[in-house]
């Protein structure tokens, strides 16, 4: 029988399930050993098994109520299980115990930033600086929540400190990396995620965001190889699967090959890490061999997967779309906040051709693609969550202050006079609220075939939110509601939103693009789609099948799906019907 120092060593050279079992046998044979039970507790934090680890924890506390190894042990399993309050409270108490210690305030601040609280987090992490300046681990937690905070400038000078004290810190190389990417500077991101590599040529984060830098640059042979490379070295993570599902140019060859190897990991339990990318990644996959059957089946596992983390509620979706409209025309109509900011707010249902028609907008030097901003509409909501549902209106300062906070964002996106492009599509909510926000700005409604989007959502994978994409009859639902609000909102607005047809846009990308810009004000400009991808790259879904050459290709797609999609159509038909809409028709052939 292993003795406890031969098993720590065991957890410590990543053999944990050897020294869980080795400590548990060692538990069993001296039940009311304090050392013992350390001991289990330290291997299952190691191990990942957190909750058995807070039981043995919670144990031991009861004996020594105020000891720091029970207490650092127990906040760090509370941690892991996204029990804040209860983490909070063991690392404040800690604090309390010994308050010049870095590590405790160190993990307090990582503690606050997944919880979204960054000024508090930046605020504890500069208390653990302090109490000790030389350890690397804290300068990258606090560069980390800098970017959070979208400070990139302090937050790569603060990555360069932590390098300065570890030179082999290859994820503060990595973290670099996705604020150049950020910052759409690839040519750096490249550098900085090569090395880390060099540092560890395993570091999955860094083989997967290195691809993805290649595939924006449209090298796509250097990202399949990164991500085939990422696969071999980590087989039992989905991520770098899906990254490769997502390459238009995979061989046959290519295609057999991770088939074989992914579907063994799926049906043997053996992807152990994102299962849902995998599954998603295996639909994709038999989708490019043109393998209905499978690809079907493999994508209702995957938003059958997702769907029970993110389950849909029918009538709060209907609640929250009511209380959208009310809010964004109940607004008091005060003097315009924002009259200096030339936006062009691309909106409409996700996957309805937002980046297409970003991409297309932006081949003008006239205008910034500014991608999905987020700003907007994360102000818009926590107002929303604040007001009295029954009567939800702002008062004339916190719309000011919306309209401030927006500029201050986005003001180092784009040259002075320059349009800026937010398209993010769920800005549709707020379609009139913005018009008066920012009375210079264009705002383009991007819809298409609701069945092309509804098919496009449900093999789209959204890492966050968008519950109602992962069961077809809520999709249905869902895209009904959103017809429905437009179709109020395009009747209120008139020329203050232009219609935009995928559509159309792909059949004559000339004659529409035209008419695009002429609504914008820049009617000298002629559409180069040779010009489309120069400088231009999207980290949405879309990221790919943007650089491809505008085709028709998709229009219809969904018609090679119909009997797996008949509850979508089904769902769509019933709300539009109940809602007094057009009801969605069959065309012929």
């Amino acid at each position: 029988m292993l003795d406890i120092p031969s098993i720590q060593r065991l957890s410590k050279q990543g053999q944990h399930q050897e020294a869980i079992a080795a400590a548990s046998k060692l538990l069993k044979a001296n039940r009311d050993s304090i050392p013992v039970k350390t001991c289990l507790g330290f291997v299952l934090i190691n191990g990942g098994e957190f909750t058995k680890a807070l039981k043995i924890y919670r144990d031991l506390l009861k004996s020594a109520p105020l000891n720091i190894d029970y207490l650092f042990g127990a906040a760090i399993c509370h941690a892991q299980l996204r029990q804040f309050t209860d983490a909070e409270k063991a690392y404040q108490r800690l604090i309390n115990l010994k308050p010049n210690e870095f590590k405790y305030k160190m993990n307090y601040g990582v503690l606050l930033r997944e919880h979204g609280f960054f000024d508090q987090s930046e605020a504890m992490l500069r208390q653990a600086q302090d109490n000790n300046p030389h350890y690397a681990e804290i300068y990258h937690n606090l560069a980390i929540t800098l970017e959070q905070l979208e400070r990139f400038d302090e937050a790569l000078a603060i990555y360069d400190q932590a390098l300065e004290r570890d030179s082999k810190h290859y994820r503060a190389l990595s973290n670099q990396g996705i604020v150049y990417t950020k910052l759409n500077q690839l040519e750096a991101a490249e550098g900085k995620f090569k090395a880390c590599l060099a540092i560890n040529p395993h570091y999955l984060n860094g083989l997967n965001n290195l691809g993805l830098v290649y595939l924006y640059q449209r090298q796509t042979d250097a990202a399949k190889a990164m991500f085939q490379d990422a696969i071999a070295k980590h087989p039992h993570d989905g991520k770098a699967y899906f990254n490769l599902s997502n390459l238009d140019d995979l061989t046959d060859d290519d295609l057999r090959a991770v088939i074989a190897q992914l579907e063994e990991q799926i049906n043997t339990q053996g992807l152990t890490h994102f299962l849902d990318k995998g599954l998603f990644a295996l639909a994709q996959f038999y989708q490019k061999q043109k393998n209905t059957a499978k690809s079907e089946a493999y994508y209702l596992k995957g938003n059958r997967h997702v769907a029970r983390q993110r389950p849909y509620d029918n009538h709060k979706t209907q609640q929250q779309f009511d209380l959208w409209r009310r809010f964004s025309t109940s607004q008091p109509k005060t003097a315009p906040h924002a009259a200096d900011q030339k936006i062009i707010f691309i909106i409409g249902m996700p996957r309805s051709g937002t980046t297409l028609l970003e991409s297309m907008l932006a081949s003008c030097d006239a205008i910034a693609a500014g991608d999905e901003l987020p700003y907007l509409n994360d102000q818009l909501d926590k107002a929303v969550a604040r007001l009295d549902p029954k009567s939800p209106v702002m008062t004339a300062d916190e719309i000011k202050a919306i309209a401030q906070h927006y500029k201050d964002k986005t003001q180092w996106m784009r040259d002075d006079d320059q349009w800026l492009i937010d398209k993010l599509p769920h800005n549709f909510k707020w379609a009139p609220l913005i018009a008066d926000i920012f009375p210079e700005a264009k705002i383009l409604h991007c819809h298409r075939d609701p069945m092309d989007n509804c098919w496009s959502l449900y093999r789209a994978n959204f890492e966050n939110g968008h519950a109602y994409c992962f069961d077809r009859k809520a999709l249905g639902q869902y895209y009904a509601y959103y017809q429905n609000l437009m179709k109020s909102y395009e009747e209120m607005m008139g020329d203050q939103m232009l219609s935009v047809s995928y559509d159309e846009l792909v059949k004559n990308p000339d004659g529409e693009s035209q008419r695009i810009f002429d609504y914008i004000g820049l009617e000298g400009y002629q559409f180069d789609e040779a010009k489309r991808g120069q400088n231009y790259f999207s980290r949405t879904a879309s990221s790919a099948q943007v650089q491809q050459p505008i085709s028709t290709q998709s229009l219809g797609g969904w018609r090679r799906h119909d009997e797996f999609l008949e509850p979508v159509l089904i769902a769509l038909q019933k709300q539009q019907q109940r809602l007094g809409l057009p009801v969605y028709e069959l065309k012929a052939g």
